[in-house]
């Protein structure tokens, strides 16, 4: 009797581990349609925030690629124009003062008066047109081989180091770059560029 009675406490377990077992793959099976919707919320947020966050690595990747294209538009989209201008008026020994000259900036009356300008000279796509044929007639690309070097200067500006290879007609060089990136929110800018020397 003590042995029915041990034989009959198993099988009542495992019953009802089956039916606990049974549940959760109904649970499943009846969720199916919401676990595929939050795998596929999960993936464009993923996706999403690849595209938010520019990194300074990748702004430069990018301005450089669309430049070697010859698309002047695009390259101009990942450049800053009052980072451009407010670093271009600063000595190197005064990089900590370029983001409250920015925000000062931008601030400004003369900021909206350069921008007018900006969006003035952009009408003109006879000279970006230009510039397209003229990298395609000679047949010039230029790309970032590697980035060897991100350092932060100073607030929001990073100085990043890309080693560029230029091809025109037979001839080829490559070289360092030093790009100035400003990082404002979850997005960089080029705001500046200097150096350029054979290795």
């Amino acid at each position: 009797n003590e042995n029915k009675a041990v034989e009959a406490e198993v099988i009542k377990e495992n019953t009802s581990s089956t039916k606990q077992t049974n549940k959760a793959v109904e649970f499943i099976k009846s969720k199916k349609k919401i676990i595929g919707i939050l795998i596929l919320a999960i993936i464009v947020i993923i996706v999403a925030i690849d595209l938010i966050f520019v990194s300074p690595k990748e702004v430069v990747k990018k301005f450089m690629g669309a430049f070697g294209k010859g698309d002047l538009e695009k390259a101009m989209d990942q450049m800053d124009y009052a980072g451009a201008y407010v670093l271009a008026d600063l000595d190197e020994e005064d990089y900590d003062d370029f983001w409250s000259e920015y925000k000062d900036f931008r601030d400004s009356d003369d900021y909206d008066d350069m921008m007018d300008e900006v969006e003035e000279s952009m009408k003109d796509n006879e000279y970006i047109d230009e510039f397209k044929d003229q990298m395609e007639e000679y047949d010039i690309s230029v790309k970032v081989d590697k980035i060897s070097k991100v350092k932060k200067e100073a607030s929001h500006l990073y100085r990043v180091t890309a080693k560029i290879e230029i091809a025109y007609e037979d001839y080829e060089m490559s070289g360092n770059m030093y790009f100035y990136v400003m990082k404002n929110g979850t997005k960089s800018y080029v705001v500046g560029g200097r150096g350029f020397r054979d290795l």
